[in-house]
Formats: structure tokens, sequence, C-alpha cells
């Protein structure tokens, strides 16, 4: 009896164009009380859907707290980064709780309390389609933009940083 090999040979690459991961720049101890802008999403690039967001702590921060945020803003031509759209924060408090360790850590923490109410950043409620008020789909797009308003997401790191590095990966679709 004969064998048909089947197995296929592509198993191990990515056989679409989407989703898929991005991976910043390092970041860390160097960006002390800064905004590190880590991507940028020019018009001619197009719109993009944000599935997942992961930061890989590869040396560990001095504080626990050592990055502060992981947000979504603009930037201007001039190189003016505003961070006013706290909507769309892709890490809240509770989602990276021990900077000081080694690890990967996956934002978008969601918790529901007692009364059911979900907390969490309003980009992960929003992935999650909680029925509060904040959770709103279009937080999980990116919409290009030139540079006057081009966004961006960037990381703050907390003053006072002595070591640290890390890196931001994010799973995103573009959409065509």
């Amino acid at each position: 009896m004969a064998t048909n090999d089947l197995r296929r040979t592509d198993v191990r690459t990515n056989v679409r164009i989407n989703p898929f991961w991005m991976v910043s720049a390092e970041f860390g101890a160097l960006d002390t009380g800064d905004d590190a802008v880590l991507f940028g999403f020019p018009l001619a690039q197009g719109n993009y859907f944000v599935h997942e967001v992961v930061v890989d702590v590869s040396v560990a921060f001095t504080d626990v707290g050592g990055i502060a945020e992981v947000g979504y803003g603009t930037i201007t031509a001039a190189d003016v980064l505003t961070t006013s759209d706290t909507v769309r924060y892709f890490q809240d408090a509770e989602d990276i709780l021990t900077n000081n360790v080694i690890g990967v850590y996956p934002l978008g923490a969601t918790d529901f309390g007692v009364t059911l109410e979900t907390t969490g950043s309003t980009w992960a409620m929003s992935k999650q389609m909680d029925n509060t008020s904040v959770a709103d789909p279009s937080t999980l797009l990116i919409k290009g933009a030139d540079y006057d308003s081009m966004p961006v997401v960037y990381v703050a790191i907390a003053a006072a940083q002595a070591v640290g590095k890390a890196r931001l990966h994010m799973l995103v679709g573009r959409l065509q």
C-alpha cells in the first residue's frame, strides 16, 4: 500500500500576511523619566486592528512600577508627543505589577469586581466587549494619519530606574 505524505512544509511559517507581530526596539533605564515612542502609524501604511500587546522584560527594572504606562498618542512633524488619549491605554496600573522581575507580561488584564463591574484599561475592556459605557470597539483600531497627528504607541518609564530593559510586542492585523 502506498503512503501519501501530506505534511505541510510551511507549518512553521506564516502563510498569510495578517496578523503579524511587531517588535519594538529595546527600551528601559536609559529612557528614565521620559516617554519613548515605539511604533508609528503613518497614513501610507493604513489602518490596524490591535489583537494583543505583550511586554517582554529582559533585564529587571529597579522598581516594581518601572514601566509607568504603555499608551496611545500622536506625534507631530516636530516630534512633539501628545499623550492625552487616555482612552486607549494598553496598560492599566494592574497589568505589570512586577517590572522588577524578568518575564513576559501580556497587557489587557481585566478584573470582575464584587458587583461584576469590569475594571482595566479601556482597550482591554473593549477587547472583551464588556457592556459598560467605556467598551468601544473603535479603541481596538489604529487609523494611520499624516505627521501632523500621526498615531504612535509609546511607553513611559518611571523616574530613577538604574537598570531595566524591555521590548513591546504587538500582534496587529492590517485592515485591507
